[in-house]
């Protein structure tokens, strides 16, 4: 593959900025990452004022992963390509 131009690994770094910003969003020790349910099933399960239930998703569930594996990605393609 041909080396990228000065113009296309500045867009890519700042996509991967961004990523990366996401990532530590994510990440942080105040937030917590819910998901909708259908019902409650469990005593953990949040009944939020407008009806629907929630329970708590585990930072390190897939897509989260995903994501990290993404940015290292593409940090590694923007290297072997600029």
């Amino acid at each position: 593959m041909a080396k990228l131009t000065r113009t296309q690994v500045a867009e890519l770094r700042a996509i991967l900025a961004g990523a990366e910003a996401a990532d530590d969003d994510i990440n942080r020790p105040d937030v917590v990452l819910m998901a909708v349910k259908p019902t409650a099933t469990t005593t953990l399960d949040v009944t939020l004022p407008d009806g629907r239930v929630v329970t708590e998703v585990a930072k390190h569930s897939r897509p989260f992963v995903r994501l990290d594996a993404a940015t290292t990605a593409l940090a590694r393609f923007i290297v072997e390509h600029s």
